[in-house]
């Protein structure tokens, strides 16, 4: 990193600035000290591209900026959607311009930038200046011709590779009462994120359309600057170094043996060492992890760094625009999730594999390489192993854990606020079916916060039939039965979060108030062998009156075949 500070300067009310000077590019700025400064080289670039994010306390959002020194008047291709970007010539004669680029919001952005956001951009583009220096440039690769006929991608390797006591991989995350809280693998929900995203809806409703890389031992170690590999032979389709992610975003296109395509995409990446067109083979360098740094709600698990590969396989080089109508089977109009290639790296409601057409939309990227990985049989040839089938065993039962709430087992009572998610009681005394206790979301007391209670359930290896079943108790103080201000909803979902029934909505609106009702809720069991499940039970109230789902006596009965 080229960073070189001029010490800390008193500004305003007591505010403290520190000076950026970019050695190579001849320019300087002011920045907060509490900021953090990273620099990234690019093989497309004659100068260091330089990123600070912004650290600020009225939103958890990811904001900052991004400055890259261009050698003509004004970029070739102006990334579509950055609505605040400036382009600022550098000193009499250089030859050179400088771009720089509020992200994380504004149009195309998460969200929109925050006051301290804005005023931290509107102080560095206020206090940036060219500087009388000599430029250092650096040499750069044109983007290579087009590439029809590329290597057949045969077989594939991981992104990040174990080495010199460094192991990669998608972590565990944060644990509540046997509930993965913060998911970072394919197609999952993460229940750790907050925030209105362009969707309209909380993050933690959102499916992840990739997978996060991290170092296993990311609570100790920074991620940063760890090596990232192409998958597998391929060409490169699209990179574009103005673009920030944050950091940089790098697609190939790889040729499958059945003739079909399928694109690896590597996300949060820094010092990108390829050019549009340019061929790669598996295991070819291709750039490193962005030095991103954290904010969230789980610093035990991110002190300061949330430094990560943000990586897809998906049938499409190009999934910035998918979101809007006509561009999905869905029709599905998210205008404000329109963005550059690289997409949200999210869908809502429809599973990854399925957006925006089924089955022509993403990939699972670790099982689908697992698959396509080669070894060495007995006879020293790399082959691909075919599974191991178990001959399974019938059984049928009711698979959930204390369905009638009676004991300290099973459920997982949770809380969700723009501040924290934290654990908080499954059970109550006030409403119950039979026994002394029953489950409860949202509270006689408490307004405007989401709540849940669930139950993670490993289901047989072949399910023949399947039945939800609960008693449920709708207690509220709204008055109105028209507007609906207090929701709730029963349901099944895979432990990521996929929603595998339509669930059952309750709210102040409908019938069924202060009194026990019956709902048998029947399962499509085709998704649902051999794999881990979600009984949920959600509720989001609003800022006025209380309300309260009581349920009880749940029982998930299930009848199919065992591996055990």
């Amino acid at each position: 990193m080229q960073t070189l500070l001029s010490g800390l300067v008193a500004v305003g009310q007591g505010a403290e600035w520190c000076t950026y000077i970019s050695v190579d590019a001849a320019y300087a700025f002011e920045y907060a000290a509490t900021a953090h400064v990273t620099d990234s080289t690019d093989a497309s670039q004659p100068y260091r591209i330089v990123y600070v994010q912004f650290v600020v306390t009225d939103t958890a959002a990811y904001q900052g900026a991004s400055i890259v020194t261009l050698p003509d008047a004004a970029p070739a291709a102006e990334p579509a959607g950055d609505a605040r970007a400036a382009l600022l010539p550098g000193r009499p004669g250089s030859g050179v311009w400088y771009r720089i680029a509020l992200f994380g919001g504004g149009a195309g952005g998460d969200v929109e930038p925050s006051p301290q956001a804005l005023a931290q951009y509107e102080h560095l583009l206020a206090t940036f200046r060219a500087l009388d220096q000599p430029l250092q440039t650096r040499a750069v690769r044109a983007p290579a011709a087009a590439v029809e006929d590329a290597s057949v991608a045969a077989a594939f390797e991981f992104p990040m590779r174990d080495a010199a006591g460094a192991n990669y991989g998608v972590p565990e995350g944060r644990i509540e009462q046997s509930v993965r809280m913060e998911q970072l693998g394919y197609g999952t929900r993460n229940l750790d994120q907050w925030r209105i995203k362009c969707f309209d809806v909380d993050w933690s409703r959102m499916l992840h359309a990739g997978e996060d890389w991290y170092r296993l031992d990311t609570a100790m170690t920074n991620t940063a600057g760890a090596p990232v590999y192409a998958v597998a032979d391929g060409v490169v389709v699209r990179h574009n170094s103005l673009l920030s992610y944050p950091g940089n975003v790098v697609v190939i296109w790889h040729r499958l043996p059945d003739g079909s395509d399928i694109y690896s995409m590597y996300g949060h990446v820094a010092d990108v060492r390829v050019v549009v067109g340019e061929v790669v083979t598996r295991g070819q360098q291709i750039a490193v992890v962005f030095d991103q740094g954290y904010r969230g709600r789980t610093p035990e698990l991110h002190p300061v760094w949330d430094s990560h590969l943000h990586f897809e396989l998906r049938r499409r080089a190009d999934m910035g625009n998918i979101y809007e109508a006509g561009t999905n089977a869905y029709g599905y109009d998210y205008p404000k999730c329109t963005w550059l290639y690289p997409g949200r790296g999210y869908t809502f409601r429809i599973h990854p594999n399925d957006y925006p057409y089924p089955g022509d939309g993403y990939v699972a990227p670790s099982a689908f390489i697992a698959a396509h990985t080669p070894v060495m049989n007995v006879s020293g040839e790399r082959v691909l192993l075919p599974l191991v089938q178990r001959e399974p065993a019938i059984a049928c039962a009711n698979v959930l854990v204390n369905s009638n709430f009676e004991a300290e087992a099973g459920w997982a009572g949770l809380a969700n606020t723009e501040v924290t998610v934290y654990s908080t009681t499954a059970y109550s005394a006030v409403h119950v079916h039979g026994g002394a206790r029953s489950g409860r979301v949202g509270s006689p007391e408490v307004n405007g916060y989401w709540s849940e209670i669930l139950q993670t359930v490993q289901m047989p290896a072949e399910v023949v039939s399947a039945t939800l079943t609960v008693w449920r108790y709708l207690d509220t103080a709204e008055i109105s039965t028209r507007t609906v201000y207090d929701a709730f909803r029963i349901g099944l979902e895979t432990d990521g979060g996929v929603e595998l029934v339509p669930p059952l909505r309750i709210d102040n609106a409908g019938a069924g108030r202060g009194e026990w009702v019956r709902t048998d809720i029947p399962i499509d069991v085709a998704r649902l062998s051999g794999r881990g499940v979600w009984v949920t039970i959600k509720g989001a109230t609003d800022s006025t009156l209380p309300s309260s789902l009581y349920v009880d006596d749940v029982e998930l009965i299930v009848c199919g075949r065992s591996s055990e």
